[in-house]
């Protein structure tokens, strides 16, 4: 029993919480001008409340279990722009956030914004909530 309960607890700090849209959306807004070359990846970091205009330049080194409020974002050819936000990093227990992709970013050329095995979830037609646990 007690391991269960562990194992629940565990899958539980994973979890990206809950979904504020009107957060997200601010994020995604501070990001879309800062992306300006196809197919380059940017990485920005937000201060851990996640506030949008907390946004800038990631730092060259992360440690482990720093990773909440690091943001991914790329645009295509066509301009459609993809962003990934990290909302939680327990380290080895793994990551989790949202990300969000404009209508028309084929999703072969999401190589440099989402982890390879990541597990998604769909929130919309934008919108996606992702766990990856190091797998």
């Amino acid at each position: 029993m007690r391991a269960l309960v562990l194992l629940m607890v565990c899958v539980a700090c994973r979890d990206a919480g809950p979904f504020d849209r009107t957060r997200m959306d601010a994020i995604v807004d501070a990001v879309r001008p800062r992306v300006t070359e196809p197919h380059k990846r940017y990485d920005f970091k937000l201060a851990p409340s996640l506030d949008a205009t907390t946004l800038g330049p990631a730092p060259a080194m992360l440690g482990r279990g720093d990773g909440r409020g690091l943001v991914r974002a790329e645009m295509d050819d066509a301009h459609h722009l993809s962003v990934s936000i990290e909302t939680s990093d327990q380290g080895h227990a793994g990551e989790a956030g949202f990300m969000y992709t404009d209508p028309g970013f084929a999703h072969a050329d999401l190589e440099d914004v989402q982890h390879d095995s990541q597990h998604e979830t769909r929130i919309d037609d934008r919108w996606l909530r992702w766990t990856y646990d190091l797998d």
